[in-house]
C-alpha cells in the first residue's frame, strides 16, 4: 500500500456488483477533487483470515500494510454491506484486526474520525449496520461523524454500467465528504458547523 493519505476509505464486499464499493469510489473521487490525499481499500483485496487473538497478536505480518494504512489516516470512511441486519462478516473481520492497534501510542483509533456508510435492501438493516459501524469506531476510541449514510434498496441502486441511479444517494455522500473536509481543516468544531448548517 503505497503513497501518503489523510483519508482511508474501506469499502466493498466479496460480491461483484457491490454498492458499498461504488459508494467508496464516489467518496474517493469527491475528496480527491478537493485535493485531499485519499486511498481506497477494497475488502476483497485484503484476504484476511478470521481474526484469532491467540495467533494474530504475534503473527500478523500479512496484515501490517493494512494496519499501517489505518495508522496513517486521520479519517476512516467505512462503506459496508449489511447481511441479516448487521455488518457483513468480511467487513467486521477487517475491523476486528484493528484490535492489533491496542498497544499503539495512542491506542486503537484515538484522535481519528470515522464515517459510516451501510448498504442493504431494507431500511432497518442499512440503518442498523451504519449505527453498528459508528459504535465499533467509538469502541476503538475514534470519533464518529454525525452523519451516517444508510443506502437502502441496494438491489435496485446500480444501473447496468454499475453506476448509482439515485442522485439523492450521491447528495448524502457529498454531505459526508463535506464533514470530512471540515474535520481535516478545523477539527470537530468545524464538523459541527456543517451539521448545523445542513
Amino acid at each position: 500500500m503505497r503513497g501518503g493519505h489523510d483519508v482511508l476509505i474501506m469499502a466493498g464486499s466479496l460480491r461483484r456488483d457491490s454498492v458499498s464499493r461504488v459508494a467508496g469510489e464516489i467518496l474517493q473521487r469527491n475528496l480527491a477533487a478537493s485535493g485531499i490525499a485519499t486511498r481506497l481499500l477494497l475488502i476483497e483485496h485484503l484476504s484476511l483470515p478470521f481474526f484469532n487473538p491467540d495467533r494474530h497478536y504475534d503473527d500478523h505480518a500479512f496484515a501490517d500494510a493494512y494496519l499501517d494504512a489505518v495508522r496513517q489516516a486521520k479519517v476512516l470512511l467505512w462503506c459496508a454491506p449489511s447481511y441479516h441486519r448487521t455488518i457483513s462478516g468480511s467487513f467486521k473481520n477487517a475491523i476486528d484486526f484493528l484490535e492489533l492497534l491496542l498497544n499503539d501510542k495512542p491506542s486503537y483509533l484515538t484522535g481519528k474520525c470515522v464515517g459510516a456508510v451501510a448498504t442493504s435492501k431494507g431500511i432497518v438493516a442499512a440503518a442498523n449496520a451504519a449505527s453498528e459501524l459508528a459504535m465499533a469506531a467509538q469502541a476503538l476510541r475514534a470519533f464518529a461523524f454525525p452523519l451516517q449514510v444508510p443506502i437502502t434498496a441496494s438491489h435496485k441502486t446500480l444501473d447496468e454500467a454499475g453506476n448509482l441511479k439515485d442522485k439523492r444517494i450521491e447528495g448524502k455522500l457529498d454531505l459526508l465528504a463535506q464533514e470530512v473536509r471540515a474535520f481535516l481543516k478545523g477539527g470537530l468544531g468545524a464538523t459541527a458547523e456543517i451539521v448545523a448548517a445542513g
